[in-house]
C-alpha cells in the first residue's frame, strides 16, 4: 500500500484546522441559549416534535394557523433532518451538546452542518479550478465570510443551514461530472442537487444557474459531451427527487420549467448528433434553432395557456426586479452594492492590524473575488470552458442580491470561491517560479529594498505611516536577499520545501505571496469572528415576559392574534397556538389580518364572526413594534394603492419651557417633524402644535385637536389651522395618528387600551399589550382545532 504524500498530509491537516475555526466562529452565539431569529422557532419546534414522535410528523400541527392546524408542513426532510442528525451524533454527545435536551444541540445544529459544508467547498473550490489551493482558501473563506455565517451560525437552525452542505456538494460533483465526462459524478450532482430542493426552495437558483451555464455552451457548440454527462443527470435527478415529498418546488415555478426545458434541449441535441439527423456541418445550428422555437411556443401559449403566461410573468418580474418592490416583508426588499459590500468586506473586527488599518480592504474577499473574476476570465479567453459557471454564479449572486437582499447567501459563496481562486493562483505562481537560476536576480532585492527604504526617509516628514510601510518592506528585502545569497539551504528553502515538497527550488514570489495570504487569512478570521460575536437572538426581555404570561397563565389551547411577524414565538416560546405566521400558511392571510386591523373600531360588532366564530381567538397581542408595521398592514390592506403610517416621536422632549404654569416641551421625530405639546397640572394645556421645518426655519405649524387616550378619543378646543387626526402620548414615545388611522381598531388596540371594545387588558409591560377576548361563555375560547 502507498504511504500518503507529505503534502496530502498537509492539505488534509490543513482542511481539518479550517473546519474547526469555521465550527469555532459559529459557535458562539450559542453562548446566549436560545434561538435566534424568527423563522428559526418554526423549524426547533417542528424538528424536536418530529424527535419526540418517534421521528414521525402528526397529522396536524395545531399550533400553526388556528383552528384549522396546518396539515401540508414545509419541507419534510427540512424538518427532520436536525431530529435525524441529533440522533447519529447522540454517541459524541460531549462534543455536539447533545446531551438528552434536544436545545442545546438545536443552537449547535448550524454549525455541526457547516463541518461538512466547509469540507465539500475545499472539493468543490479544488475541482472548480483544478487546483487544491482554491480549493483550501474555498474551504477557508465559506468558514469566516459574514455573507455564509449569517445563515449558518449557532442558533439559526434554518433551512440554509441544512442546504450549504449540500449545495458544495452539488457544485463539487456538477465540476467532477464535467471535468472528467463522468455517469458517475453527473448521478451524484443530481442527487446532492435533489437533496437541496429536498429541504429548500432555494434549489430553483441552481436549476436555472446550471441551465444557463449549460446553456450558453450549447449554443457556442462547445463541451457538448461535458454537458450531456453534467446537466442531464443533475437536473433530471435534481428535479425529481424532491417532487418524492408532499411539500416540494412547483412543477409550474419558472425555475423548474427553466431547468427541464434546458435539459430537453441536450437531449435533443445530443440525439440529433448521434443518429445524423443532420449533417455534422449544421449542428452548430440545432440548438439556436431549438431555443428560437422554444421562445415562439412560449409567446403563442401564453395566449392559450394560464399555465405559459405565468411563467412568461415569473421571467419579466425577475428580470425586472419587480417582486421585491411590491412586497412588505422587510429581508425581501431589493438590495443595493452596500448589501453585497458588507457581506465580504473587512467591516466588523475595526482594525485588529492597525498598521493596515488604511489598505485592509486589499486583503477582504470584495476585492480577491473581482481577481478571480478577472483570472477567470482570462482562462475563459483561453478556452476553458468551465470557468463560466463561477462568473455566471457571481453575476446572477450580485443580481439576486438586488432581487432580494435576503439572496446574499446566494452571491456569497460564489465571493467566496473566485476570492479563493485568486489566492490560490497566487500560491501556484509563488511554490513553482524558480528564481535561483539567475544569482543577478538575488541583487534585485537589494535594489529594490534600498530604493523602498529612501522613499520611506524621504516621506517621514509628510506621513509617519507611509514611511514606516516603505521602510519596513525595503529592510525586509535587503534582509531577504541576504539570505537568499548566503544560505541556499537555509530555513527559509526548508520551509519552502514543507510547503511545495519540493526542496530544489525557492520562488522570490513565495515570501510576499505568503504576506499577502497570512494578512489576508488573519484579517477575514478576525473579520468573522466579530460578526458572530455580535449575533444574538431576535426575541428580548419584554417578549419573554409576555410569553411566560402566555404559557402560565392562558388555558393550553387559547389562540392569540397579531399581525403576522411573531407567531413563531406565540407557538414555541409561548406555546399557545397562532392565527398567522411567518409561513403565511393556511386558511386566515395577512390580507384577511390588514382589513380586521384596518376597520372602524366603532364596526367592532361587524367583525364578531370572525374573532369569536370563524377563529375562536382567545388572546390578542400588540406589541411596540407594530405602529412601524403600520404602512405594510395598510398596502396590503389596499393592494398597494395606499400606504399609511404613524409619526413617531423621542419620549424625551428636546427642549422644555415654563410659562405661566405652563410646561411646553419639544418632541423631536429625528427628521423635519416636531412636536409641540402644552402640560398644566399633569395634563394637556392645549391642542399640540406640529412644525414642519427646514433647518432652523418652520416651515409650517398646525394644531391636532384630538387626543389618543385609554379613555378613546377626546377632543380639545379647537384651534386652527387644524391637522386631522390624533396624538397618543404613550410609553413607546409620542404619536401622530393620522384621520385615515385615527377610528380603526389598530389605533384603538395599540394606543388606547382598547377603549369600548370588548376586551379586557390582562397583560401590560409598556412595550407589549396582551387583551383576552370577551366570551359571553367563557369556555369558548381555545375550543380547539377545526377537523
Amino acid at each position: 500500500m502507498n504511504k500518503p504524500r507529505a503534502g496530502t498530509i498537509a492539505i488534509a491537516v490543513l482542511v481539518i484546522l479550517i473546519i474547526a475555526l469555521g465550527y469555532t466562529i459559529r459557535a458562539q452565539p450559542a453562548r446566549y441559549g436560545e434561538i435566534l431569529g424568527l423563522d428559526e422557532f418554526y423549524m426547533y419546534r417542528v424538528s424536536k416534535l418530529i424527535l419526540d414522535n418517534g421521528l414521525q410528523l402528526p397529522e396536524v400541527d395545531v399550533m400553526r394557523n388556528y383552528p384549522y392546524g396546518d396539515r401540508q408542513w414545509d419541507y419534510r426532510l427540512q424538518l427532520a433532518l436536525p431530529a435525524y442528525v441529533y440522533i447519529l451524533l447522540t454517541p459524541l454527545h460531549p462534543l455536539f451538546g447533545a446531551t438528552g435536551d434536544f436545545k442545546p444541540f438545536a443552537l449547535l445544529y448550524p454549525a455541526i452542518m457547516a463541518i461538512v459544508a466547509i469540507g465539500a467547498a475545499y472539493f468543490a473550490g479544488k475541482e472548480m479550478f483544478r487546483n487544491r489551493w482554491s480549493g483550501l482558501f474555498a474551504a477557508f473563506f465559506v468558514a469566516v465570510i459574514p455573507g455564509v455565517l449569517t445563515r449558518t451560525a449557532a442558533g439559526g437552525i434554518e433551512k440554509e443551514a441544512s442546504a450549504f452542505p449540500f449545495i458544495f456538494l452539488s457544485v463539487w460533483f456538477f465540476a467532477a461530472a464535467y471535468n472528467r465526462k463522468s455517469w458517475k459524478y453527473g448521478i451524484l450532482a443530481g442527487v446532492a442537487t435533489g437533496l437541496i430542493g429536498s429541504v429548500w426552495g432555494g434549489v430553483l437558483y441552481f436549476y436555472v444557474l446550471y441551465g444557463i451555464f449549460s446553456l450558453i455552451l450549447l449554443l457556442l457548440n462547445k463541451e457538448t459531451d461535458n454537458i450531456i454527462h453534467t446537466l442531464v443527470p443533475t437536473l433530471l435527478i435534481g428535479v425529481l427527487i424532491p417532487q418524492l415529498q408532499p411539500f416540494h418546488p412547483s412543477l409550474n415555478s419558472f425555475g423548474v420549467s427553466f431547468a427541464l426545458g434546458i435539459a430537453a434541449i441536450a437531449l435533443i441535441r445530443y440525439a440529433v448528433e448521434r443518429f445524423r439527423l443532420v449533417k455534422p456541418e449544421q449542428i452548430m445550428y440545432v440548438v439556436p434553432g431549438l431555443v428560437v422555437a422554444a421562445g415562439a411556443v412560449l409567446l403563442v401559449g401564453s395566449l392559450f395557456s394560464d399555465y405559459v403566461g405565468n411563467i412568461i410573468s415569473n421571467i419579466v418580474d425577475l428580470l425586472t426586479l419587480y417582486g421585491p418592490q411590491a412586497t412588505t416583508v422587510a429581508e425581501s426588499i431589493a438590495g443595493d452594492w452596500n448589501a453585497v459590500y458588507s457581506q465580504v468586506a473587512l467591516l466588523y473586527s475595526g482594525s485588529p492590524i492597525p498598521l493596515l488599518a488604511p489598505i485592509q480592504q486589499v486583503f477582504s474577499v470584495w476585492l480577491l473575488m473581482f481577481t478571480g473574476a478577472l483570472l477567470a476570465a482570462f482562462r475563459l479567453l483561453k478556452k476553458d470552458w468551465f470557468m463560466l459557471l463561477p462568473l455566471i454564479w457571481l453575476i446572477s449572486g450580485i443580481y439576486s442580491v438586488f432581487y432580494a437582499i435576503r439572496l446574499i447567501y446566494l452571491f456569497a459563496p460564489a465571493a467566496a470561491f473566485l476570492g479563493a481562486y485568486s489566492l490560490g493562483w497566487l500560491m501556484t505562481n509563488a511554490t513553482t517560479y524558480d528564481a535561483l537560476k539567475e544569482a543577478v536576480k538575488i541583487k534585485v532585492f537589494y535594489g529594490v529594498g534600498g530604493a523602498l527604504v529612501l522613499i520611506g526617509l524621504l516621506s517621514l516628514p509628510s506621513s509617519l505611516f507611509t514611511a514606516q510601510v516603505f521602510v519596513t518592506v525595503g529592510i525586509a528585502l535587503v534582509v531577504l536577499g541576504y539570505s537568499l545569497q548566503n544560505h541556499e539551504k537555509g530555513v527559509l528553502q526548508k520551509v519552502h520545501g514543507v510547503i511545495t515538497a519540493n526542496e530544489r527550488k525557492f520562488s522570490v514570489l513565495l515570501i510576499p505571496v505568503l504576506f499577502v495570504v497570512v494578512v489576508s487569512v488573519a484579517l477575514n478570521t478576525a473579520n468573522g469572528m466579530a460578526y458572530t460575536t455580535a449575533l444574538g437572538p431576535s426575541i428580548n426581555e419584554p417578549f419573554y415576559q409576555a410569553m411566560e404570561y402566555l404559557r402560565t397563565q392562558t388555558p393550553k389551547n387559547a389562540s392569540v392574534i397579531s399581525w403576522w411577524d411573531f407567531g413563531y414565538w406565540f407557538q414555541t416560546v409561548g406555546e399557545r397556538p397562532s392565527i398567522a405566521d411567518g409561513g403565511g400558511a393556511g386558511e386566515t392571510s395577512r390580507k384577511d389580518l390588514a382589513n380586521w386591523f384596518t376597520a372602524n373600531a366603532d364596526n367592532w360588532t361587524d367583525w364578531d364572526h370572525f374573532i369569536k366564530n370563524e377563529l375562536n381567538v382567545g388572546y390578542i397581542l400588540m406589541d411596540y413594534t407594530l405602529p412601524g408595521k403600520y404602512g405594510a398592514i395598510t398596502k396590503i390592506e389596499s393592494d398597494g394603492t395606499k400606504i399609511v403610517g404613524f409619526l413617531q416621536f423621542d419620549p424625551r422632549p428636546t427642549s422644555t419651557v415654563q410659562r405661566n404654569n405652563i410646561t411646553v416641551s419639544e418632541f423631536s421625530s429625528g427628521g423635519p417633524y416636531t412636536l409641540v405639546v402644552s402640560e398644566r397640572d399633569g395634563g394637556i394645556a392645549d391642542s399640540p402644535q406640529l412644525l414642519v421645518s427646514q433647518g432652523n426655519i418652520v416651515g409650517s405649524r398646525s394644531y391636532v385637536n384630538h387626543l389618543c387616550t385609554a379613555q378613546g378619543i377626546i377632543p380639545l378646543p379647537p384651534k386652527q389651522p387644524e391637522l386631522p387626526g390624533c396624538v397618543a402620548l404613550t410609553s413607546l414615545g409620542l404619536f401622530f395618528v393620522p384621520a385615515e388611522a385615527e377610528f380603526t381598531i389598530f389605533s384603538r388596540l395599540m394606543f388606547m387600551d382598547a377603549a369600548g371594545l370588548p376586551l379586557d387588558k390582562v397583560f401590560d409591560n409598556q412595550l407589549i399589550k396582551i387583551y383576552k377576548v370577551r366570551y359571553e361563555n367563557e369556555s369558548n375560547p381555545g375550543a380547539g382545532v377545526h377537523v
